[in-house]
């Protein structure tokens, strides 16, 4: 639910005034990313509370591999209530506050650092439907699942959710730091993927999720992290193209 309320409350808070640091242009820009991102964060919402009404008691993915396993039976901590805890913390709050800390560092005025909220936002909705499509779709059980049991969360496994949006999120904020050619993004990439990795191991020590479903989360999240950052125009405009030793090399 925290991740819904964030995915809405981001836009529309732009949406209600860009403050004393964004006058003429600047603030007009900022209102149209905001109406276009709360427009996406919105019909992302719409669709996925109508693809989780669709219930899916049976699974159709029953078992995992060999190597799920072992690495479950490897990472699953005694109390695996605690871990899955710690991964809520730390997916649905710790991370974007630090995503919007980095944001506010990095960037010179309210406009810019509300534009990089909105893109992050974006791509964690984005993320967000895709994953809650996928559970529908997949239908894996769960580890730890008792036998007999029909509760259609309990074949919602594939993939992470959890991973995913804290993949997007971070990979989100960091690619918007290296295409404004900011001397801290390494930091951003270094500090950020550490942390998403770290709610991915937890999934699992939670016995809340296989491997193969925090890599696939992983791969997801961060694909879309990495294109909503480039498809905003307003990141992009001055993207060249030139002639370089065995091809072409794209410029920023």
């Amino acid at each position: 639910m925290s991740r819904r309320l964030l995915a809405l409350a981001l836009p529309l808070a732009a949406l209600l005034g860009p403050g004393p640091r964004a006058l003429g242009d600047e603030a007009e820009d900022l209102r149209n990313d905001a109406w276009r991102a709360a427009g996406t964060s919105a019909g992302a919402l719409v669709l996925e509370a109508l693809v989780a009404r669709v219930k899916t008691p049976e699974c159709r993915i029953c078992s995992a591999g060999k190597i799920d396993e072992s690495v479950r039976d490897a990472l699953r901590w005694s109390d695996t209530a605690a871990a899955q805890r710690t991964s809520d913390v730390l997916a649905n709050l710790a991370i974007p506050a630090l995503a919007l800390g980095d944001a506010y560092r990095s960037t010179s005025s309210w406009g810019n650092f509300g534009r990089d909220v909105l893109v992050v936002t974006e791509a964690a909705s984005l993320t967000t439907l895709s994953t809650t499509i996928a559970k529908a779709g997949f239908a894996r059980r769960r580890p730890g699942v008792p036998p007999g049991s029909t509760s259609s969360s309990d074949n919602h496994s594939l993939w992470s959710g959890h991973s995913s949006f804290a993949f997007s999120v971070v990979v989100a904020q960091a690619m918007q730091d290296t295409l404004r050619g900011d001397d801290a993004a390494p930091w951003a990439w270094a500090i950020g993927l550490t942390l998403a990795g770290t709610v991915g191991y937890l999934r699992i020590a939670g016995q809340a999720h296989w491997l193969t479903d925090v890599l696939a989360g992983a791969a997801v999240g961060s694909g879309f992290g990495v294109a909503v950052p480039l498809l905003e125009k307003r990141l992009v405009h001055g993207v060249t193209l030139s002639a370089a030793p065995g091809g072409i090399a794209l410029h920023f």
